[in-house]
């Protein structure tokens, strides 16, 4: 259920980025929404005192989540930029699935059952079918689909490796620690591509979608934290592909985006995907 309402809100950060789009450039909202997530957090964090010292053995596993994770938002911004949408979905959340599978086996040990490969065998058709890939790649293409690639790989090891820390810290220090690596890597992207430079812009519909944004993000990193430390990196890892049939139904209800019958089967499958392994056949 926790990883389940991460994906809800992971799966509004369509509706905050139409809000942003033509006045924010990714990496500016990148780095002032983990501005607002560290001061959204630091009240709660301070009074429950949820700040510990990582001790020697844990610092290779903070920086093994920490630094991918951050890196997802530059990554995620030039692969969907530059690559048809249906491509770049594919690509990044096939990558993801499939990263949080191989890292549930290798780094945690955790049993490869037939219904865990059913669930991702069907998840990733139903990513097919939602996608709707029906593209012919130009050379361009293969850097910005590299892109995605690595982004979704990030991702995956975003998620599945706060599992080595959730033991010992809370979920608001495990975001906060993500978003202290996001600001300073988008700072230095930003000044970077745009020559030294940053601009602040006037349009206060884009501010009120990234602090939206902001809260949405904060909210899926803690849930998804509280859930992956109670489930199978495998189980997490699939239950967390229902962001994108939750986006589809965002982009229904409010911008009145047409839905497939396509999408419908790939929607559908997906969410069967997600139950198929918690599912308790005895009951």
């Amino acid at each position: 259920m926790f990883i389940l309402l991460s994906a809800l809100c992971f799966g509004s950060y369509g509706i905050w980025s139409k809000l942003m789009a033509g006045s924010m450039n990714d990496f500016f909202q990148g780095w002032t929404r983990s501005l607002f997530i560290l001061a959204l957090l630091a009240i709660p964090a301070f009074k429950t005192r949820a700040i510990t010292p990582f001790s020697a053995r844990e610092m290779p596993w903070m920086l093994a989540y920490s630094v991918p994770g951050a890196l997802v938002i530059p990554l995620f911004f030039y692969g969907f930029t530059a690559l048809p949408i249906g491509i770049a979905t594919l690509s990044f959340y096939a990558m993801l699935t499939i990263t949080g599978y191989i890292l549930g086996a290798t780094v945690f040990a955790e049993r490869m059952t037939k219904r865990k490969i059913a669930a991702m065998v069907l998840g990733l058709v139903g990513l097919i079918l939602v996608a709707g890939v029906r593209y012919s790649l130009s050379p361009s293409s293969l850097l910005p689909l590299l892109a995605c690639c690595i982004a979704g790989i990030c991702g995956g090891v975003e998620v599945v490796l706060t599992k080595k820390l959730s033991g010992t810290h809370s979920p608001i220090q495990l975001t906060m620690v993500l978003y202290v690596m996001a600001l300073l890597q988008c700072i230095v992207f930003e000044l970077i591509v745009y020559n030294g430079t940053i601009t602040f812009p006037t349009n206060p519909v884009a501010w009120m979608g990234n602090i939206a944004h902001a809260v949405a993000s904060a909210a899926a990193f803690l849930l998804v934290v509280s859930g992956y430390k109670r489930t199978s990196a495998m189980v997490g890892s699939i239950i967390g592909l229902m962001e994108i049939p939750f986006g589809i139904l965002f982009g229904l209800i409010i911008f009145h985006e047409p839905i497939t019958w396509s999408i419908t089967v790939g929607m559908v499958c997906i969410a069967t995907a997600a139950l198929l392994p918690v599912i308790n056949t005895r009951k």
